[in-house]
């Protein structure tokens, strides 16, 4: 019983895990290089896809109306119209940003970004015919 304790065992690294996985001869084909710069276009595309999709929600977030404050004096009519206010606001600042998304991800970047992935995943350059 000369075991090592369960804290001082060694992992093996992610490359030593790799090495030992067989490698397919035959199935595995390298993209043309158009295809990889296909590649690499999506790749750019989804990238500025999620980053106008953080900065429409930021936006959204920092121009959404703050909670009205109702205070022990308001009264039930002031009080309704000080709700009634805040849900207009609200659904203002959710249009104008849903109204970007859909101008700038929606209407210019998927179209192309779709287009780019047909090309790649349809492409027949390098497949035997």
């Amino acid at each position: 019983m000369n075991e090592q304790p369960e804290a001082t065992k060694t992992v093996a690294s992610a490359t030593e895990v790799l090495r030992g996985i067989p490698t397919p001869k035959g199935d595995v084909r390298r993209l043309s290089p158009l295809q990889a710069a296909g590649v690499r276009l999506a790749l750019g595309v989804g990238l500025a896809i999620a980053l106008v999709t953080a900065a429409v929600l930021v936006d959204w977030f920092q121009g959404r109306p703050g909670f009205p404050s109702v205070s022990a004096a308001t009264t039930q009519g002031q009080a309704g119209n000080l709700v009634q206010n805040f849900k207009e606001l609200n659904e203002l600042s959710f249009e104008r940003s849903t109204k970007i998304f859909d101008l700038i991800v929606v209407k210019a970047f998927l179209p192309v970004f779709t287009a780019i992935l047909g090309y790649i995943f349809g492409s027949r350059e390098g497949r035997e015919e």
